[in-house]
């Protein structure tokens, strides 16, 4: 298999707090273990789900949903702002529901556009792209809200679908210090996302 553009929605994730959560442990086996399995069945039922590539990176994860047909864009990019909330919600309980101590709680970020399919020797093939780039990137802005979503995503849909799924977005005010890992016009580009009002 060779490399390939494709254009793909991209999804990141990670759990907050999650250094100082692991500096409060003080028995592993306690604290510690049972949270990490769950994390990763959950990890393990988003990819399973969904069949959306799905790599877990310690407490962060990174999600890809390639468009096959442009014609669905729209439809496409409802399931996975669907998948992705219902993810985000339940990795979001297993956090507030943990005793104490616990991280601070669990961030999504989506963003759509193009990236590179490239093989891999273990993964069978990865994805390699600047949009990755930001969508990571995106998580250290806004860090008190769990869903945002890039522009890209949020002008796929219509009022009518909107109103369907039950979506909602807010413009972020890009009032955070400017970074030079990520470009102004994209801090100027990024939404809150809920559904049902929730997260």
């Amino acid at each position: 298999m060779n490399e390939k553009q494709v254009r793909a929605f991209i999804l990141f994730s990670d759990i907050s707090g999650y250094g100082a959560f692991w500096r409060r442990i003080s028995h592993l086996e306690t604290e510690l273990y049972p949270f990490q399995r769950q994390w990763r069945e959950l990890v393990k039922d988003f990819r399973e789900k969904t069949g959306y590539f799905v790599k877990r990176m310690g407490d962060g994860v990174l999600a890809i949903k390639e468009i096959r047909r442009e014609e669905n864009v729209s439809s496409e990019g409802v399931n996975f702002l669907n998948n992705s909330w219902v993810f985000t919600k339940d990795v979001y309980q297993l956090v507030e529901n943990k005793s104490s101590p616990r991280p601070d709680g669990f961030r999504t970020r989506i963003s759509l556009g193009y990236i590179v399919r490239e093989p891999d020797d273990q993964l069978g093939w990865d994805y390699v792209g600047d949009k990755i780039n930001l969508t990571e990137k995106m998580i250290h802005f806004y860090r008190s809200e769990t869903m945002v979503c890039h522009e890209s995503v949020k002008e796929l849909f219509s009022e009518k679908q909107l109103s369907q799924n039950h979506f909602s977005f807010k413009k972020l005010i890009a009032r955070e210090r400017r970074s030079a890992d990520i470009y102004s016009q994209d801090m100027k580009s990024l939404w809150t996302f809920k559904k049902n009002g929730k997260l």
